[in-house]
């Protein structure tokens, strides 16, 4: 039984609420697994739990680099890869790739050194292209999503998904 893992920036109240509100419409198989989020690390990226946890730790107890609170700005939602519906960050991707950094970097390496850690786009899935499409995906006047709004995050949660199942957090990480 494989258990994905995840690493995430949960979106918080009130925006959640209004997001999900879109996303049980436009996808209510995601909205069913996971809350509006932006994965941080992917699960082939966090191998080395152990020592990825050490350095949250770590994280949050130093309010580490100026990175904290990662504030990311959205712009309009685009659709992507057939259905998909998704917001994208349009400012403050270079402090959400630093952090990226900071967890995934070999602990020996230092933080000056040139990137050596994947780019990942952050973003915000409204409807995932692996899900079935829905009627009001099809339908979608793009002007009714909201749009142009800043979040920003002071927590990231590690969570965990078995087959089938819902995402669970499993521990969360106050970085403020």
């Amino acid at each position: 039984m494989h258990i994905r893992r995840q690493l995430s920036l949960f979106v918080p109240p009130p925006m959640c609420a209004q997001l999900d509100q879109c996303r049980a419409i436009l996808d209510p198989v995601q909205a069913n697994l996971i809350a509006s989020h932006v994965t941080l690390c992917r699960d082939d990226e966090l191998l080395e739990m152990t020592s990825i946890v050490e350095r949250l730790h770590q994280l949050s107890r130093n309010a580490h680099q100026g990175v904290f609170p990662l504030s990311l700005r959205f712009g309009a939602a685009r659709r992507g890869d057939g259905h998909g519906i998704f917001l994208d960050c349009v400012d403050g991707e270079a402090a959400y790739q630093r952090l990226r950094q900071l967890l995934l970097l070999p602990p020996s390496t230092p933080i000056s050194a040139p990137p050596q850690v994947r780019r990942m786009a952050p973003h915000i899935t409204l409807a995932h292209p692996r899900n079935p499409c829905t009627d009001a995906n099809q339908s979608l006047d793009f002007s009714t999503l909201p749009q142009h709004f800043s979040i920003e995050f002071s927590k990231i949660a590690w969570i965990e998904q078995y087959p089938n199942c819902a995402w669970q957090v499993v521990q969360e990480f106050q970085l403020n």
